[in-house]
């Protein structure tokens, strides 16, 4: 689909949801009387829209669900040579059942649609695309066929499992232990893509856990499910074979990269699949998703995704660790040419990662691969640090001076932690050009006065002020967050720009209206400012009169005016003598 085209559809679909349901039919067959497959594309998105969150977890396809015209078969009917036990499920295109093959005898999941229409074509595209595969990963397919009454089916393999999602988050499963899985979900999407095929639909409900084994010795298993909609790549050429129409958005859009959103299935390739999984890793970690989508409408979740940037897994949890972080960060990116080029290369970081060994997405540094070595060689380090404490014990001699060494050791911590981000910090603004050189020295040294650093930090806040000003609160916010992320490490605890980093924070969560984290953050600014400057100081008075604009907006009246009353304190006081840094 073209960008023009795209254009026509977002306008009329926005158009059309402000009317009621019962009118909006007529309303786009009036804006689009000509063209057939635009105007199926609306009907499609506003048919997905009236689910509400369901979008979340649904794939879009055209037309009504299959599943609606596939008779409930009662037990003990025979599909072929099988046995039907009991209803599964529904999903969009047709029914799952288990049921039973007499020959071999063995349990089996049975899918079942209508012989005509889309779920038919969508039943027998996923037959022939599972014929292809041989992974145990992946659902193994064993038969297809269709009955005199008009139903087409196809059989798999009965996986007794639990949905990704779900799973970890009932057995609780450590970090480490849902990336050791995750790794196996990219074996099975790199042999499909070694197969030439493209699954494209790819979220926790069509991935299935289950344990197997006993005791010490059980590992979990996953089976990919459901390549309904996936795409065969040519062996000659990019160009891939679908199963929907031109322009058509197919796809769960939670987890759809830019270009399936768009519908550019021209565009979309191994790396659609790479931004797919790049957002299962990041609710895998956080529990959460990139755009805050859940218990919005469609609609306003097409505007939060048209309109805002995701979010950094570390900024919705604190916890996820820095390299996967920038994992996930690279697999979202929203140009395909800057996510990993293959699910291969993206399941290769998550190992090193997990073998405490650089990864390949982040620039290395000497103290980032010297950390590396130390975590893959734990006993060497402890040794290493075992002889330095030692040395130091044996050369004071006292309890009182080994007291003292460990209090040292601690605080060695802190300041390499501190250069160890103060040098991330750097790397951004070479990397974005963005760095001016001052403060001398070499730049590769992560060590830097807090000028320099107060600087840098200037930079970038200018950048966040442009972002607000501009009307884009949630990447300034996002912005701000970790510029006193960044400012609390590399800065001294009681560093007056704390303080002016809080109250610009608060300002701009005014604009997004979040005044309880407002409330927050600027009273934090003024206490800084206060118990350094004093009430007089000029900003001192800043951080009052955005209390005062916090509970005006809150409309904290109370409030408004102890805050009112407090300004004209420090009005009337003689005018401070302290300049503004």
């Amino acid at each position: 689909m073209s960008a023009e085209r795209f254009e026509i559809v977002e306008r009329i679909f926005h158009a059309a949801l402000k009317l009621e349901p019962a009118a909006r039919p007529a309303f786009v067959r009036t804006e689009i009387p000509a063209d057939a497959a635009l105007r199926k594309q609306v009907e499609s998105l506003l048919n997905a829209a009236d689910h509400s969150t369901m979008f979340l977890e649904t794939s879009m396809l055209d037309g009504p669900p299959e599943s609606r015209r596939v008779p409930a078969l009662v037990p003990g009917r025979m599909i072929g040579p099988y046995r039907v036990i009991r209803e599964l499920g529904r999903g969009g295109m047709g029914a799952v059942y288990e049921a039973e093959q007499s020959n071999p005898r063995r349990r089996v999941a049975l899918k079942v649609v209508h012989g005509d229409g889309a779920g038919a074509k969508l039943s027998g595209h996923e037959s022939r695309i599972l014929g292809r595969l041989n992974h145990p990963y992946v659902a193994n397919i064993f038969d297809a066929g269709s009955t005199a009454d008009g139903l087409s089916y196809f059989v798999m393999e009965l996986i007794e499992g639990e949905r990704l999602d779900r799973f970890v988050e009932a057995q609780r499963l450590p970090r480490r232990g849902r990336l050791q899985l995750f790794c196996k979900i990219c074996d099975a999407i790199q042999h499909a893509h070694m197969k030439s095929v493209i699954h494209l639909d790819l979220k926790p409900s069509n991935i299935l856990v289950k344990p197997v084994g006993s005791g010490a010795g059980e590992e979990l298993q996953v089976k990919v499910l459901d390549f309904g909609v996936s795409a065969i790549s040519g062996s000659e050429t990019t160009r891939t074979i679908r199963v929907g129409s031109a322009g058509e958005v197919q796809g769960t859009l939670a987890y759809m990269s830019p270009e399936q959103r768009r519908g550019d299935q021209d565009a979309a390739d191994v790396r659609s699949d790479v931004y797919a999984l790049g957002v299962i890793l990041f609710k895998l970690m956080t529990g959460t998703l990139p755009y805050p989508m859940e218990g919005l409408s469609y609609h306003d979740a097409w505007r939060v995704i048209q309109e805002e940037q995701p979010r950094r897994p570390r900024v919705v949890d604190h916890g996820v660790p820095r390299d996967v972080d920038t994992i996930i960060c690279t697999a979202t990116a929203d140009e395909p040419g800057r996510r990993y080029q293959s699910v291969a290369e993206f399941g290769g970081d998550v190992r090193r990662y997990l073998a405490d060994q650089p990864i390949m997405a982040r620039r290395p540094s000497k103290f980032y691969e010297w950390t590396k070595f130390a975590q893959r060689n734990k006993g060497l380090a402890a040794t290493l640090l075992a002889i330095l404490v030692g040395a130091t014990t044996t050369t004071i001699g006292t309890a009182t001076a080994l007291n003292r060494a460990r209090r040292a050791e601690a605080q060695l911590r802190v300041r390499l932690e501190r250069e160890v981000m103060l040098s991330e910090f750097l790397t951004s603004f070479r990397d974005t050009g963005e760095e001016d050189g001052r403060g001398g020295g070499d730049e590769t040294d992560p060590r830097a006065s807090a000028v320099q650093g107060r600087h840098l930090l200037e930079l970038k806040r200018s950048e966040a002020r442009r972002a607000l000003e501009a009307g884009r609160i949630a990447e300034a916010e996002r912005e701000y967050e970790r510029l006193l992320e960044i400012a609390k490490v590399i800065l001294e605890p009681d560093n007056w720009y704390i303080a002016v980093l809080q109250g610009d924070h608060g300002e701009c969560l005014i604009a997004g209206q979040r005044y309880p984290r407002a409330e927050e953050e600027l009273l934090a600014s003024y206490h800084r400012f206060l118990a350094q400057r004093g009430l007089q100081h000029p900003r001192t008075v800043q951080a009052v009169k955005r209390l005062v604009q916090l509970y005006t907006a809150w409309q904290r009246w109370a409030r408004v005016d102890e805050w009112t009353a407090r300004l004209e304190e420090a009005r009337s006081a003689p005018a401070s003598s302290q300049p503004v840094e």
